[in-house]
Order: C-alpha cells, then structure tokens, then sequence
C-alpha cells in the first residue's frame, strides 16, 4: 500500500463531545437529560474540517477515549493520536445572547512527539488548545514551518465538573514568542470592556508576527507590523455560530500563507466563517470555490480579486 503523503497543515487540540443544552447550566450537580443533543466539536475539529475543504491535507494530533463516537467524521485528516480514558467533554447552554460552558471530562495532554517526523515539515502547524491541552512551548517545537494558534484554550479555566472562567496570566504574551500567526476572540481577552481587550491585544500584538482578533458578527481588528486595521465582517444568516471562529482561523492561516498578505487574508477568513455559520456544526464549513463565489458576489469585491484567492 502507498503510504499517505505528510500533511501540510497539522493541527494539534482535542477533539471534544459537545452536549447542547436549552437552559443555563446548575451552578452544582449535573447529570444527562433524554433530548440533550450532542455532536463533535473542539477547536482542531472545526479548523481541520476547513483546511480540508480549502484544498489542504491535514494531520490531527489529538487525544480522545473509547467513548469518542465520532471518528468517521474525522476522515480523511492523519490521525495521531494520544489514547485517554475519557474524551474532552463540554456541556454548552446559550441564554441571553451569551454561552455558557462547563468542562465535564479532559482527555491527555498533546505534544508533537505523538506525531511521525516527517509532519514537522509541514507548512502549517496549528496549535488549537481548548482546555490547556497544548504547552505554549510547542509553538517553539512546531517543525520548520508557519507557526500559528488560537488562542482560546490558553486563556480559559478547565476544572473537570466546573463551569469555564476566562483567565489572563500576567506572563501569558511573552509564552507566545516564535509564533507567527494567532487569532484570539475579543470574548477570550475582555469581552465588552474594549478598552481591557484592545489593551491586551496590543500586549500579544508586540510577541506575535500577525494578530486577528475577532468580534464576531462586528468584524475584526488585525495587529500586524506595528498597525491595527478594522476588517468588516461579512454578512450571513446565521444558523449556529459553533465553530465560527475555528473556521476564520484556518482559512486565515492558510490564505498568509498563500499571500503574506493579512488584510486580504482576513477578508477571505471572515467570508468563510460567515458561511460556516448558515447550518449547524460543520455541515456548512464551506471550501474555496464555495469562498470564492460569494467574495465574487459581495459588492466592493472584483473577480479579479476573488479569483487571487485561488
């Protein structure tokens, strides 16, 4: 049998169980209630299924259990896997126009050592924490390729039973020297306190070789060589919005890596996040074409510059 090619984009978080809730989760006690639906999420999940759609071959480093019932729908990502007891499992409620998570089970820790030699070539390494799985010190271990992360995992509580708390460690922007690339919600670094976030940001600005941080459906703020710049958010219908963020980041990566070009890459990450968005989970992750024809379509947009995104 020919073996598989290394992948060029190599993504390293847990895969997760997703349980979604109609009500706010109980400060204490939880327990599964007939109804409650489920699917697989995590950050590497939704940000491997669009390195795929958008032309790349992926490698996943993750950790799951027995229990992972979803492992058909990581194909055709490389799989390196980490065995664990139990896979990561969130429990998820949305009231008031707000998420509410809390962490129930945490599969292992990840590092690159799980993965074969030839993914450090890849052209892309893409570190996707979502519950402090991956040491910031992979970033310096990520192969001779772009190093890029989200940042969200690093940034969160993760107490197995408890309810999940943003956090900000005082030496938490200089763990991220060596990165050339991130993308971090303005949720993870202050929420509505703009002036907190922005601060933040311009700290992890000045570790970090390019920064998105995203609003949302406000848009995005991209830090990149000493500069910030408002990039519009593109309009969608949206469905669900699980996994929005993922979807920018890959297509973000993927387009610098295309371009060198953050501005042009932004605008083609938030058009792809925008679409994802339009069904529920990953169904509506879109792929380039997909991309490319709604940039075509958008006024301000010319052919010529959607047909650059190829």
């Amino acid at each position: 049998m020919k073996p598989e090619p290394a992948p060029d984009y190599v993504v390293i978080g847990h895969v997760t169980h997703d349980r979604f809730r109609d009500r706010p989760v109980a400060t204490h006690g939880w327990s599964p209630r007939r109804g409650d639906a489920e699917r697989p999420g995590g950050t590497a999940y939704y940000a491997g299924v669009a390195a795929l759609r958008l032309g790349r071959t992926v490698g996943l480093v993750t950790s799951f259990g027995a229990d992972f019932r979803y492992r058909a729908m990581l194909a055709p990502m490389q799989i390196a896997r980490v065995p664990a007891e139990r896979t990561t499992c969130f429990e998820i409620a949305s009231f008031d126009g707000r998420r509410q998570l809390r962490s129930l089970h945490r599969a292992g820790e990840l590092s690159f050592d799980a993965a074969a030699a030839s993914w450090r070539a890849a052209d892309i390494v893409h570190c996707a924490p979502v519950a402090g799985e991956v040491r910031t010190s992979v970033i310096r271990d990520g192969g001779r390729g772009h190093r890029a992360a989200t940042l969200q995992g690093w940034l969160r509580t993760h107490e197995d039973g408890q309810l999940v708390q943003s956090l900000y460690p005082a030496d938490f922007p200089a763990s991220l020297d060596g990165l050339d690339w991130a993308v971090v919600s303005t949720e993870d670094l202050g929420g509505s306190d703009a002036g907190r976030w922005r601060s933040r940001a311009e700290e992890l600005a000045a570790h970090v070789g390019v920064l998105a941080v995203t609003e949302g459906a406000q848009g995005c703020a991209l830090y990149a060589e000493r500069c910030e710049t408002y990039v519009e958010p593109f309009p969608a219908r949206e469905v669900d919005s699980t996994g929005a963020g993922d979807v920018f980041a890959a297509a973000f990566f993927i387009r610098l890596s295309e371009t060198r070009d953050p501005t042009e890459s932004a605008r083609f990450a938030a058009c792809a996040a925008a679409l994802s968005v339009e069904g529920v989970g990953a169904s509506r992750v879109p792929n380039r074409r997909e991309v490319l024809d709604a940039l075509r379509q958008r006024r301000g947009v010319t052919v010529a510059q959607a047909e650059s995104a190829r």
